[in-house]
């Protein structure tokens, strides 16, 4: 994920995903998105056990907007 946003990295893991057709099950695509998040999110995210990949997107969401509403309180 790097420097991208939620909102970057989700469009294009789901841009990419057209290029692997064989991978159907959501449980396979659920594990590589959160394979490529940082370690802050992917723990949390995984801990959460999450079914389908719009739900792993729907908590990345959630938790990147608490850790940037968190970051910019801090440097306020």
């Amino acid at each position: 994920m790097g420097s991208m946003t939620d909102e970057e990295y989700t469009s294009i893991f789901v841009e990419l995903l057209r290029y692997v057709p064989y991978l159907k099950e959501e449980k396979v695509k659920v594990r590589r998105f959160i394979s490529g998040l940082p370690v802050e999110f992917k723990y949390r995210i995984d801990f959460d056990e999450p079914r389908s990949l719009e739900e792993t997107i729907r908590k990345l969401n959630n938790y990147y907007e608490k850790s940037k509403h968190k970051y910019e309180t801090k440097h306020d």
